[in-house]
């Protein structure tokens, strides 16, 4: 075999071995979660991952509330599943364009050489192919977590949000999980000795906004990378298999099977089955918008401890939960 087949051929092994992957590991929300993991355990530099795996937690998370005794109670299966069908294709999607970028760029750092033009072949945006060249020179960590948050933020909303119009569609169930239920925060758990280990985020206020949901971001890589917490998250992460539910942080409030004193969290495979998706044209969203001038900028940390409220209101909705439970006991 001449050496321009080899190249060639090898080259076609690349591409096949990455989409072999991708598509292994984007199942359903555990194994993307796991996956994001996986990666920044080989590839620390890659801050990005680390922030995917967290608030990919928080996607399990919600999915897995709308499958819950307390919500299933109160809303019908027919309200909430546009509502999942939004969180299972915003961490689909998120997932199928950036979980190649981190594989090309695994084998780009193992090969030593560079290969992000074919970044296009994957159908990622042209405007991550010059922000990959330029981590690969100088591993600039903070630069390429903006970028990617940008980029998965802008791809969503041009290849997502617009084409199912979801924010119409959905905005009676999210009015009533944000101000009816508070299931609006994204929440980074600690490990500590305290009966209830501190949790750190932030309220995800005008999430339908793609430039706040950067800011949002921004804000969280902050908390993650850039507080006095960090270790604490990625002991968390490392000890605690993510199951979507939320008894895997708070086992004292949190639990997997329906009873009346915790609230019910199921696990994901237990609230539902894997989402089969269509994939359609992707459209480059860096020949329709412009990326902020102010992208590369670092943003006030707007998060805070979280733990007492949530304490506060976990309380009230114990009380409804044990209500509604007793309720339905009864009834039978």
């Amino acid at each position: 075999m001449n050496p321009i087949s080899r190249e060639t051929s090898r080259s076609e092994d690349l591409l096949s071995s990455i989409l072999s992957k991708t598509k292994k590991a984007n199942k359903n929300n555990v194994t993307r979660t796991s996956a994001y993991l996986n990666f920044v355990k080989k590839h620390p530099e890659v801050h990005w991952a680390f922030l995917a795996h967290m608030v990919s937690r928080n996607g399990g998370y919600t999915m897995c509330d709308l499958q819950s005794f307390l919500i299933r109670e109160l809303v019908t299966e027919k309200e909430v599943f546009p509502f999942y069908l939004f969180l299972e294709q915003a961490n689909y999607f998120i997932f199928q364009d950036a979980y190649p970028q981190l594989l090309l760029y695994e084998t780009c750092k193992k090969l030593n050489k560079d290969y992000f033009d074919r970044l296009e072949e994957f159908s990622v945006s042209s405007f991550m192919i010059s922000q990959w060249k330029h981590f690969y020179q100088t591993k600039n960590s903070k630069r390429i977590t903006y970028a990617l948050i940008q980029n998965e933020q802008l791809m969503l909303e041009e290849n997502v949000i617009k084409p199912f119009n979801y924010f119409t569609n959905i905005q009676k169930i999210i009015f009533f999980l944000q101000d009816r239920i508070k299931l609006s925060y994204c929440i980074f758990p600690t490990v500590s000795n305290k009966k209830h280990p501190p949790l750190y985020g932030i309220n995800l206020h005008h999430f339908q906004e793609p430039q706040q949901r950067v800011n949002i971001g921004k804000s969280l890589y902050s908390l993650l990378y850039q507080s006095r917490y960090s270790n604490s998250f990625l002991q968390f992460a490392h000890s605690t298999p993510h199951t979507g539910s939320r008894h895997d942080y708070w086992p004292e409030v949190y639990s997997t099977i329906q009873d009346s004193t915790k609230l019910h969290s199921p696990k994901l495979v237990e609230a539902w089955s894997n989402y089969h998706h269509h994939h359609p044209v992707k459209l480059d969203w860096y020949s329709i918008h412009s990326p902020s001038k102010h992208l590369f900028e670092v943003d006030k940390m707007d998060w805070v401890d979280q733990t007492k409220y949530l304490i506060h209101y976990t309380k009230g909705l114990k009380i409804l939960h044990q209500a509604l439970f007793l309720s339905k006991q009864i009834g039978r």
